[in-house]
């Protein structure tokens, strides 16, 4: 518990054992806290209630006293999303995160008060609940048939409050007069017939309210959702009753002359229909029992019978008894001319196969089509008229073979569709078609291609098995290639240290460790192959390069070092002696990087720390003298850098040796060569021998050094002997000349000589491209010869030659097409390119460098051939043939001419005209599609034969074209063009029909039966229309809303083609589908208290109040009525049922109460009432005016002052509240009577009485003190009677006490803890400060003073007394005073300011230099040095300067800069105001 936390830290400091004899009052926890009466039982808030707002005060009271009547508050439960917390002191119930009502509307809180004594007292309350549901929402299925009165569900709710408060109440929200509910059960009862097809789901709002009445009723709502189950009530409807045919009576057996259709509204096997034929016409008819399907079963014959009457029956199957209904078909058997038959392909698909390397001309196969007519009527033309094929094959139109016209690529198109048309040569012709499924079959010509042209993988050294160090990745064009790929190490693994997986392409280590030091780079050839016939395969190169690991450690060149040396002298000064080299011990590290980075110390031998080893590079040296036949014997240790850090160490011995005594005849000391000249390769290792420096015979040693020119200290050269090695790895990109200086010496003289060495560059990089990739577009149209781009290459090698070589392309037809510049590595084509042969070619470029070994690399470059206008269309299908009928429509169409361009983009986009033939522009033709229409009435009688000559151009740059001849017949129709009964029809339905439902019957008289098909208007294919009998059913669902009408263009055409269009306006009516929906969730009124009854309620921006929503439907469906939700609210409120316009109905209080918060519901007129899914939240402010007077918490207040007291001491607060609210309820307070002498005043905000004058104070004053808003005033009498203090049992530490705070600081400061003696063990203190100040602030208990972070300004007030007083008890007048001095430090915060400004000053022409002009004078408010001003021009002047004591004075004489007597100048002067911080 919170409270024992905090008494946790005391219990610690307790006796445990207490004298028998003492009895502590102030230990005792005798009382348990106890809340006041007024604590409340339901609150009431609104959701933007800001972050720390206030919600109620939750006051608790204990007899005891001290820490045992100390009362801590806090939330011990309810609290679950932390949306309050309480101030544990004050009892204050705030907001600690923002509230949202939609999410949680009511919290249950548990409040728990505990006092700080021992043991505790806690006292517990909670707050009172809504009605609430045990489910979130209700659903049921019920029969359609169930009847009246049944029992159908039960809801319940609980509610957690007591008596009335917790009885509820269930009520039904409208919506429906099908259902009731039992207001006390909550039993829910059917109550008029229902029907499922009219209605079938309900979705209810229950509401369960309590029966409060001294509080708000609280209301929760739940959805109960009835959903209806379907009873076959409903036969079967045929749409139309009843239907009438024409069927031509060459017609075969099999073909469908008509579909039946039957409508159903149940659901389930209800709703599913059977057909059959009652009267089948002596078996001339059947009906397919599932689809309604009206086929011919024997042939008919016009001259044997003309008209068939036949009965047709559907049937449902319903359970447990099936309903039925009948129609009537009348078949009218229509006489055809002779050409009776169409040709007839046996299938409706054919299906060929042609590879894919198969040559222009080859053919594929051969359709062949039937037609039973004789001579002309039963010849047949085929063509292609459709398909992704067109133009890729061709079809001889007498034999119906197929043949291929172009290349083929399987990769590229793996198949083809053609659309083949079979058409006899009959007056009328009759045609049909089959769909042709020709296969390119794929023929291995496509080698497989990875994804790199080279790859470079890494891999650590020592690596175990199965370390994967890269994927090859390869795919193969050709159909199933990539999938059975298979990749085999050919070249670069002799030893076995890779492994490849077959399948995968992984390349992996084998269990052959890897060593870096025996080989870097590994270089291996991996063959991907396929499994065609013949097999094709495609090497790639895989660069393995090994990463090092540091197995090796530093190797010194020898294990012991013994080198004899010739002492060394004591300097005269040993600070000026400089550190000597002795000698350079060098190791080596076969690693690389940081692995062979080695590091020098010195272990052991070095006690009087008279050597230095260089770290880096071995050079062991001293700055100390050493004398003959002195022996130093070091450990020097070599480290290198890797991780773990490996190591070795050896010894070097040093034997001092005097100088050698040079014989008087001694030689010359001389050098052999001078200088000396070197090579030595960048690749030689460590210790190699690079030469040896030597010098002319002598008798004495000698010892050699390097001096000089030694970069980076890679060589060394032997003390004693002179050989020249490679001390350091050789390195050419960084320095490959050396120029070293060698000395040599016998101990007494001393040569020097140059030696040259030249570092020879290795092979060692690989040449590298610019790019990873390169990439090109080259137009198709360029010669031959013309420069694609060209690849480049850089080699760090030093005066590496590079050459470039074409190596490979993914097809071998690409080689031929370009040819590469070794030298430069430019890219030419040797022979025109094809965009339409080949659009893209894949190279595969190598470029190597001349040395030895010879390094190679690989890059891609991908050349996109562009299109460009070299095609010019051609056509197919020609020559072209067609008939017209003189009765043709305008805009009819006679046959379409297609022409195709091989390029692409606009190139290949084709625009059709007619050229010529076209007399009296009879006829147009389609720019974009090719089809040629009737543009005019035509009459054979002018013309009956057309010879058009039709162009079809591209519309590229230069545009190519082409003409075809086409001969038009014009010939007359056997049958006049159908005619629809109306021009326009109308129709109305529903938009909650389900699809497939009836919608209207469109018919059409013609000679032969009509085909019905929809042209227009059909949005989203909402309608679907029976080709034989006219009826348009729905599609898809409908919504009014979202489209309100249709209108249809039907087309009607008979069997001889011929058609005509009519109308059909489909309106759809609205159903209540939608529901309202609140413009927004929360609205907000105001309404003034002293508005009267039926007074509006206002907005904020004065306008009426109203609860608008929206409603999709439209007209009565969209009407809406508007109703508040809660009871309570209906005792203030009313509103506008149709309007939503909120008014009183009452008169209203603001200080009854200030806020009401109720929701309201919305619903329409519509069958069946729709509710709005969530109702809206209302809350309407009440305005307050100033109709209450404020009212004093005393009539009479009464106080005791002691003397001696101090100005500024707090007597008495006097308490005025005011009901209203805002500035109606701002007070201020006076003193109207009694004050004489003017020894007290009082704070008109806050009633604070205080003393303004201490001197010659009365015994008694009675005050009369005044309080008034602004309208309404009041007065109270206060009684001071003025006492002398009795000498209190309590004492201070000092007297007074001091303390001082730093100006415009805004932290808080301890400024005094004060101490006081005189008060028994356990007995609490009370501090307070008598006269208050914002600024101020004291610990209760402890008497800690300190500021409260409002900054302080001394230049406002320098000094401030505080008076303190303690007591022992909080009313006790046992209490002592004392006075704390707080003196405020000043701060350099103020500028200085001039006075007096703006300075004129008049200056005589012949004034001298020095006389002063003018005293300028400027005060700062601070203080001290902070206030210490001098003075400077800001700008340089000639003329003029001034002292630091402001005193402006001419500087030079003014004659030389005017010939004037006098000179009348006014001075603005630009003096700088300027800082002096006591830091200066």
């Amino acid at each position: 518990m919170l409270a024992e936390k905090l008494l946790q830290g005391s219990k610690i400091h307790m006796h445990t054992e207490l004298d028998d004899n003492f009895m502590d009052f102030h230990s005792v926890n005798r009382y348990p806290p106890l809340f006041d009466e007024s604590f409340p039982s339901v609150i009431e808030v609104k959701e933007d209630l800001p972050v720390g707002a206030r919600i109620v005060h939750l006051s608790a009271t204990d007899a005891d006293s001290g820490f045992n009547g100390k009362l801590v508050y806090v939330i011990s439960g309810g609290d679950t999303e932390s949306r309050f917390v309480v101030d544990m002191e004050t009892g204050w119930l705030l907001v600690y995160s923002p509230l949202d009502r939609e999410t949680t509307d009511q919290y249950t809180l548990n409040i728990t008060v505990y006092d700080l004594g021992i043991p505790q007292n806690p006292h517990h309350a909670s707050w009172g609940l809504r009605p609430t549901f045990l489910q979130d929402s209700y659903s049921v299925e019920i029969s359609e048939s169930i009847p009246v009165g049944t029992e159908i569900i039960q809801v319940d709710s609980t509610d957690k409050d007591q008596g009335d408060n917790g009885v509820v109440k269930y009520s039904i929200l409208g919506g429906t007069d099908h259902f009731a509910i039992h207001e006390d059960t909550g039993v829910v009862t059917v109550t008029k017939p229902l029907d499922r097809e009219l209605h079938p789901v309900y979705v209810l709002k229950v509401a369960a309210r309590d029966l409060a009445t001294n509080e708000p009723q609280l209301v929760s709502t739940v959805p109960l959702k009835i959903t209806l189950e379907d009873v076959n009530d409903n036969p079967p409807r045929f749409v139309p009753p009843n239907y009438r045919v024409k069927v031509r009576e060459d017609l075969p057996i099999g073909t469908v002359i008509m579909w039946l259709e039957a409508h159903d509204p149940d659901t389930g096997p209800s709703s599913q229909v059977r057909y059959s034929l009652i009267d089948n016409g002596d078996g001339y008819f059947e009906v397919d029992k599932l689809s309604g399907a009206v086929r011919i079963v024997q042939n008919l014959d016009y001259e044997t019978k003309q008209v068939y009457n036949l009965t047709a029956k559907a049937k449902d199957k319903g359970k447990p008894m099936s309903l039925s209904s009948t129609c009537f078909i009348e078949v009218d058997v229509v006489d055809v001319n002779e050409n009776l038959y169409r040709p007839l392909f046996r299938s409706f698909m054919e299906k060929g196969y042609i590879k894919e390397d198969a040559l222009v001309g080859t053919s594929v196969m051969t359709v062949s089509a039937e037609d039973e007519d004789k001579e002309r009527d039963g010849e047949i033309r085929y063509s292609i008229r459709d398909g992704s094929g067109l133009g890729i094959f061709t079809i001889d139109e007498e034999t119906g073979i197929i043949r291929t016209q172009e290349l083929l690529d399987h990769e590229t198109t793996p198949h083809y569709w053609l659309t083949v048309y079979a058409m006899d040569r009959g007056v009328v012709p009759l045609s049909t078609f089959v769909e042709v499924y020709v296969e390119v079959q794929d023929v291995n010509d496509n080698a497989p291609q990875t994804s790199e042209p080279v790859y470079y993988p890494s891999v650590m050294e020592n690596s175990p098995k199965d370390v994967s160090i890269i994927q090859i990745n390869a795919v193969d064009p050709d159909a199933k290639a990539s999938d059975k790929l298979t990749y085999r190490i050919t070249s670069g693994n002799p030893q076995g240290f890779f492994a490849v997986n077959a399948r995968t392409g992984l390349v992996t280590t084998t269990s052959r460790k890897l060593d870096r030091e025996q080989q870097v780079e590994h270089i291996l050839e991996i063959t991907v192959s396929d499994h065609g016939v013949p097999a094709r395969s495609t090497t790639v190169r895989v660069i393995v390069r090994v990463l090092d690991e540091n197995d090796n450690r530093p190797m010194f060149l020898e294990k012991i070092y013994k080198i004899k040396l010739p002492e060394r002298e004591r300097p005269e000064k040993e600070r000026a002696m400089k550190r000597d080299p002795v000698y350079r011990v060098i190791a080596s590290d076969r690693d690389e990087g940081p692995n062979s980075e080695i590091s020098y110390s010195i272990e052991e031998g070095d006690e009087s720390g008279k050597f230095f080893i260089e770290p880096k590079t071995g050079t062991v040296s001293s700055k100390k003298f050493s004398s003959a036949g002195e022996y130093d014997i070091l450990t020097i240790k070599a480290v290198d850098n890797g991780r773990p850090q490996k190591s070795s160490t050896c010894r070097l011995h040093i034997e001092w040796i005097p100088k050698p005594q040079l014989p008087a005849d001694a030689a010359p000391l001389v050098f052999e060569e001078s200088p000396f000249t070197f090579s030595v390769m960048e690749s030689d290792p460590v210790a190699h021998m690079v030469g040896v420096v030597a010098t002319e015979s002598s008798d004495v040693p000698m010892w050699f050094e390097i001096t000089g020119g030694n970069y980076d200290s890679r060589f060394d050269v032997g003390k004693a002997s002179g050989t020249l090695i490679v001390a350091r790895p050789l390195d050419t990109e960084p320095k490959s000349n050396y120029n070293l200086t060698v000395e040599a010496t016998d101990g007494t003289r001393t040569v020097s000589t140059q030696v040259l060495i030249r570092v020879i560059d290795t092979n060692n990089h690989r040449p590298q491209f610019s790019e990873k990739v390169y990439e090109v577009n080259v137009p198709e149209d360029k010669p031959a010869g013309t420069e694609v781009l060209q690849v480049s290459a850089v080699d760090r090698d030093e005066k590496n030659k590079l050459t470039f070589t074409l190596l490979s392309s993914t097809d071998p037809f690409s080689l031929r097409k370009f040819r590469l510049d070794p030298g430069t590595g430019t890219l030419f084509t040797t022979e025109e390119l094809d965009h339409e042969t080949m659009h893209r070619h894949i190279l595969t470029v190598m470029v190597r460098d001349q040395d030895i070994p010879v390094k190679r690399n690989l890059v891609r470059v991908i050349v996109n051939v562009d299109d460009t206008n070299d095609n010019a269309p051609w056509f197919i299908g020609t020559p072209y043939t067609g008939r017209v009928f003189e009765s043709a429509a305008v805009g009819s169409a006679v046959l379409q001419v297609t022409a195709l361009d091989k390029d692409k983009g606009y190139n290949a986009e084709i625009v059709y005209s007619i050229e010529s033939g076209n007399v009296a522009n009879s006829f147009a033709i389609d720019p974009v599609l090719g089809t040629i229409k009737v543009s005019k009435e035509l009459d054979r009688n002018s013309n009956n034969q057309f010879e058009l000559t039709v162009k079809a151009s591209d519309n590229g740059n230069l545009s190519l074209s082409t003409t075809t001849n086409v001969n038009i017949a014009v010939t007359v129709s056997d049958n006049a063009a159908p005619r629809f009964t109306e021009k326009e029809f109308s129709a109305e339905v529903s938009e909650s029909v389900n699809p497939g439902s009836f919608v209207s019957l469109v018919t059409a008289d013609s000679q032969s039966s009509v085909f019905y098909q929809l042209k227009g208007g059909n949005i989203n294919n909402a309608f679907d229309i029976n080709p034989n009998s006219g009826v348009i059913v729905t599609q898809k669902a409908l919504d009014y809303e979202t489209t309100s009408q249709y209108k249809l263009i039907i087309q009607g055409t008979n069997m001889a083609g011929l058609s005509n269009n009519a109308t059909l306006l489909i309106h759809l009516k609205d159903e209540n589908d939608n529901a309202p929906i609140f413009v927004q969730k929360e609205f907000k009124g105001l309404i003034s208290e002293s508005a009267p009854i039926n007074s509006v309620v206002l907005t904020h921006v004065n306008t009426p109040f109203v609860i608008r929503a929206s409603d999709a439907d439209c007209d009565r469906n969209a009407m809406l009525i508007y109703q508040i939700v809660e009871p309570f609210a209906h005792n203030y409120f009313a509103i506008d049922s149709s309007t939503g316009a909120v008014r009183i109905t009452t008169p209203l209080d603001y200080e009854q109460r200030s806020v009401f918060q109720f929701t309201v519901q919305v619903h329409d007129l519509g069958m069946p009432r729709l509710f709005a899914e969530t109702a809206a939240n209302v809350t309407i402010e009440v305005i307050d005016i100033n109709d209450c007077p404020p009212v004093f918490s005393q009539e009479l207040y009464e106080t005791t002052v002691k003397v001696p007291t101090y100005k500024g001491v707090e007597v008495i607060k006097v308490n005025a509240t005011d009901s209203d609210s805002g500035p109606n309820s701002k007070l201020l307070f006076s003193i109207s009577e009694g004050n004489i002498g003017d020894k007290f005043k009082i704070d008109p905000i806050t009633g604070i009485i205080s003393i303004q004058n201490v001197t010659q104070l009365r015994s008694r004053y009675e005050l009369k003190v005044r309080v008034s808003d602004g309208r309404f005033a009041a007065v109270a009498t206060i009684k001071i009677n003025v006492k002398e203090n009795k000498e209190s049992k309590l004492k201070f530490a000092r007297e007074s006490f001091k303390a001082y705070v730093q100006e415009n600081s805004s932290q808080k400061k301890t400024l005094a803890a004060i101490a006081v003696v005189g008060n028994q063990l356990n007995e609490p203190l009370f501090y307070k400060i008598l006269n208050p100040d914002s600024r101020f602030e004291i610990s209760r208990t402890s008497g800690v003073l300190s500021t409260t972070g409002i900054p302080f300004d001394r230049e406002a007030q320098d000094t401030f007394e505080i008076v303190v007083e303690v007591t022992k008890e909080d009313t006790s007048e046992d209490g002592a005073h004392v006075l704390v001095t707080v003196t405020v430090e000043d701060l350099n915060d103020n500028k200085p300011m001039f006075v007096n400004r703006p300075y004129h000053a008049l200056v005589q022409m012949d004034a001298e230099e020095g006389q002063v002009i003018r005293q300028v004078t400027a005060v700062d408010k601070d203080m001290g040095p902070n206030a210490v001003i001098h003075y400077y021009l800001k700008e340089h002047q000639e003329h003029f300067q001034i002292t630091p004591s402001g005193e402006i004075s001419l500087k030079r004489n003014l004659r030389r800069i005017c010939s004037t007597q006098t000179l009348s100048l006014l001075l603005w002067q630009r003096i700088m105001e300027r800082y002096h911080s006591q830091q200066k």
